[in-house]
């Protein structure tokens, strides 16, 4: 019997210690909201510490963990869902971390403001991230500080800048789905089909491979009577036809990128070179 007890006691003295332990590791979400979130590494600590005084100066709330640990960016991810503003730090290091650019995705997806802070100049940084990211980063507001001598001057215009952004009135964003609606006006959809579709593929092949203009369009071709896309497999389609034209490895490479650029102004969310789509 007292061995009985003894054996009952030590088990739950085990599963005590690991509810405890289990409770330590909760992702605790730090109490928001949050005017600015900070994305980046631990690398990047000197820069975002730097940033960070300035706008709490300006009398902003900012949230920043420096830490490249999966848990924190998750909780990042979480405190986003709450906060006006993303400022993304990013370096050689952030490029290759999944989580800095999962953090740029998810507030610009979700319609938030973000500006992006370097400590290298923007064409050196950029093209340390993948063609979609490039995308992305391309046309959102930079603050670069790479130059000791104007570090306070830069400082003081980029908190300027983040609250030109933060007084912006933000409109709600669909997420993850491309949808056709019945509201849409009578022939609208086919519109815009056509002039994305025609503006894309109107400079002839491919790497070598012709893409055929004659018989349907993107939506057609890939998604075929559909009218709810996943995002993950329309910006797979989308890259497959177009990436090699939007990259500039046509012929015709300032004039594909410019044309493109403008079909994408107008198509894509009013979001110039980006891959969002919002019909209504």
């Amino acid at each position: 019997m007292g061995g009985g007890s003894s054996k009952q006691r030590g088990g739950a003295a085990t599963e005590g210690a690991k509810q405890a332990k289990k409770a330590a590791e909760t992702e605790a979400v730090p109490v928001g909201p949050f005017d600015v979130a900070i994305s980046g590494t631990s690398e990047d600590a000197a820069l975002a510490e730097f940033i960070k005084g300035k706008m709490e100066g300006a009398s902003l709330t900012v949230y920043w963990k420096p830490s490249n640990v999966e848990k924190d960016a998750r909780i990042l991810g979480k405190v986003l869902v709450d906060t006006k503003c993303l400022v993304s730090v990013v370096s050689a290091t952030s490029a290759k971390m999944n989580h800095c650019t999962d953090h740029v995705s998810l507030a610009y997806i979700s319609n938030k403001p973000i500006v992006v802070v370097s400590s290298t100049p923007k064409a050196d940084v950029i093209q340390k991230f993948h063609f979609g990211m490039k995308l992305t980063l391309e046309n959102l507001y930079w603050s670069v500080f790479d130059r000791a001598e104007e570090r306070e001057n830069n400082g003081r215009q980029f908190v300027q800048l983040v609250q030109e952004q933060l007084s912006k009135p933000t409109t709600e964003a669909t997420l993850e789905t491309v949808t056709v609606t019945e509201s849409a006006p009578p022939g609208g959809m086919s519109r815009r089909r056509a002039r994305i579709n025609t503006k894309l593929r109107s400079h002839g092949s491919i790497e070598g491979e012709t893409v055929d203009t004659t018989k349907d369009t993107f939506f057609d071709r890939n998604f075929p009577g559909e009218t709810e896309v996943p995002w993950f497999k329309f910006q797979q389609a989308f890259l497959s036809d177009y990436e090699a034209q939007l990259s500039g490895k046509t012929p015709h490479t300032r004039q594909a990128n410019s044309q493109n650029s403008q079909a994408c102004d107008v198509s894509l969310g009013g979001r110039q070179g980006t891959l969002l789509f919002a019909f209504r």
